[in-house]
């Protein structure tokens, strides 16, 4: 019995090392496809390209959530060490800024649903 090398496959495989990180090359490999159908005769080239929009967009999404947290946990930094070093008007300065505790009774209900769509970090952080 003769065994085959199943191309597709393999590509896609290969391809799933990088396309995360590196999506221009992997669509290179998802070329090599054009000419290939899989069982429901659907181009694969096509399928390739269309998951990795998806996953790039989604990628672009966490990465922009991360960052923006990021931040968020860099400028509760800065009004921790100025509320430690006794600078209290600044501290309540990068508070007001970050608008993340309600400085008003009319902010409450506001404050507390942005609240809830931050990350664990800051949740932890505050």
């Amino acid at each position: 019995m003769i065994r085959r090398l199943n191309f597709i496959r393999l590509l896609m495989l290969y391809t799933r090392k990088f396309e995360s990180t590196d999506p221009r090359e992997a669509l290179q490999y998802f070329y090599f496809l054009r000419n290939e159908k899989d069982s429901q005769g659907e181009n694969m080239f096509m399928r390739c390209v269309s998951e990795l929009v998806i996953e790039s967009r989604e990628g672009t999404a966490a990465e922009k959530s991360i960052n923006s947290t990021f931040y968020l946990l860099l400028d509760l930094m800065t009004f921790f060490d100025e509320y430690h070093a006794g600078h209290v008007d600044r501290a309540y300065d990068v508070m007001e800024r970050l608008k993340l505790l309600p400085l008003s009774q009319e902010s409450v209900e506001e404050r507390v649903a942005a609240f809830r769509s931050f990350s664990d970090e800051v949740w932890s952080t505050v």
